[in-house]
């Protein structure tokens, strides 16, 4: 979870500077807040899904923010990490097993589940049941990428209150 906050003296020098009320400064903050917030929510999905190779509409639903715009303001982005059926990312069946996406999975087979659930799956055996069903683990490749978008947020929500102040304070 990343999570948006303004509070540093950089705000307040650049409050200074367009010589804002308190008023002007409170606005400026929580719009600041909420833009970057959003930003984040769309750029987060884009980085992940080009860092683990699948389609970004994928890694885009497991995306949540929120926004709570009170005196101080700040924004939430949860970022689900949980494993991804290979099922969504547009399975191949071949004779040897299945393709998804460049990986190639020996012994494996599409089935549909009776409750509509297509998947990629695997016996465990010789045998005909128990089958377990494939997963693409994106922890691993996700976590680096949502670090370094965390660390780009106090500058980004800097200059969106900068940016905000500026039009505040020449909208007189």
């Amino acid at each position: 979870m990343i999570r948006v906050t303004a509070s540093s003296p950089d705000f307040q020098r650049i409050a200074r500077q367009f010589h804002a009320t308190e008023a002007q400064i409170h606005s400026a903050i929580k719009k600041a807040v909420a833009r970057t917030t959003k930003w984040a929510a769309a750029e987060a999905p884009r980085r992940v899904a080009k860092a683990v190779s699948v389609a970004a509409k994928i890694i885009k639903d497991r995306v949540r923010f929120t926004i709570i715009l009170d005196r101080d303001g700040y924004g939430r982005v949860w970022f689900g990490l949980n494993q991804i059926s290979l099922g969504k990312l547009n399975p191949r069946q071949s004779r040897s097993g299945v393709t998804v996406g460049g990986r190639r999975i020996p012994g494996a087979f599409l089935a549909t589940m009776p409750n509509g659930h297509m998947g990629v799956y695997v016996r465990r055996g010789n045998q005909r049941l128990p089958i377990d069903e494939q997963m693409l683990a994106i922890e691993d490749e996700a976590k680096p990428v949502i670090e370094a978008l965390g660390d780009e947020l106090g500058p980004r929500c800097l200059h969106e209150f900068e940016r905000e102040l500026r039009w505040q304070t020449l909208r007189k």
